[in-house]
């Protein structure tokens, strides 16, 4: 019986993986023939018209909570994004450069940030960036586990106080596949990210992946969105809903979680009570494979806006 739950579980695994890659096979083949306009980033999904080409400075500011497990974060900072090419065809910017850096707050730590990315043709932004991480030796941060089959459940943290004030850092580089069938939109974005942690270990409690880790480790998470445009594009509004899949691997600790959920994200085109272009999401979901919320469900929040100085 072990056998076979073991052999279930990598079938499910492979189907899943299989159906992810021919989703994004099919639209990416597709969307550069058809129309792959979408333009999105981070959270919001933005439509860009022919006065966006040049450059450009943003102050902006994401605040994002999660349930199961639990979450709090703010993220703000300052970008300068140059867009020096602009398709006609598809009425979007088809390429542009950016750089600019970010504070992240929570009650289990603060980090500081740089990034650059560029996008040289529309299906492919790349990004890459640096945090340093200081952890406040409360509410989480940082915790220490003596192996990876520690458990680090809701039900273990929450009688430990033995948070550790101390610092680590990430190097993270993103790749994201993105297009456009109608009003169907398609995306498919890595992290490859390199942490460092300064602590007791052996195994550290990675935050914001919710995985353990170990110091000079490695993580990949992959997820691929599909969502419908429910607006046409011609309308200034704004509302994009549908299916999602996510994994993530640890590495030395060989953890693997797979997340499949809903996501639904909202932009406002126009201000709102003197905001810039306010948007907001929320995503729900399974875990489908977890050490400690197999079979559990979660929920993601988060509210936002962007000001062009």
């Amino acid at each position: 019986m072990k056998q076979k739950g073991v052999t279930n579980r990598i079938a499910k695994k492979f189907i899943l993986a299989c159906l992810s890659q021919l989703i994004v096979f099919f639209a990416f083949n597709q969307a550069i023939a058809a129309d792959p306009s979408a333009q999105p980033e981070s959270s919001a999904i933005k439509i860009s018209t022919p006065q966006n080409i040049g450059g450009r400075v943003t102050v902006y500011g994401d605040l994002g909570g999660k349930i199961n497990p639990r979450g709090l974060a703010f993220l703000g900072g300052i970008k300068y994004r140059n867009s020096y090419r602009y398709d006609e065809k598809y009425d979007a910017v088809s390429a542009y450069w950016q750089t600019g850096v970010d504070i992240g707050i929570s009650p289990a730590f603060m980090q500081a940030g740089v990034h650059a990315e560029w996008m040289p043709w529309l299906f492919l932004p790349l990004r890459i960036r640096y945090d340093y991480i200081q952890y406040s030796g409360i509410n989480d941060g940082l915790l220490s586990f003596p192996s990876a089959d520690s458990p680090y459940g809701d039900d273990v943290r929450k009688d430990r106080r033995d948070e550790e004030k101390t610092h680590g850092s990430r190097i993270m580089f993103q790749p994201t596949l993105q297009g456009k069938i109608d009003r169907f939109i398609i995306r498919n974005q890595t992290d490859l990210a390199y942490y460092t942690f300064n602590g007791r270990g052996p195994y550290f409690l990675e935050l914001w992946y919710n995985t353990l880790m170990k110091d000079d480790d490695w993580l990949v998470c992959n997820k691929t969105q599909l969502l419908y445009s429910v607006f046409p594009d011609k309308e200034r509004r704004k509302l994009f809903a549908g299916p999602y899949y996510e994994v993530t691997r640890a590495f030395d600790a060989q953890i693997t979680q797979q997340k499949l959920g809903v996501a639904v994200y909202w932009e406002s085109a126009d201000s709102i009570w003197h905001i810039s272009r306010p948007h907001a999401g929320i995503m729900g979901g399974y875990h489908l494979e977890d050490p400690n919320r197999q079979g559990q469900f979660y929920v993601i929040l988060g509210a936002g806006f962007e000001f062009d100085l």
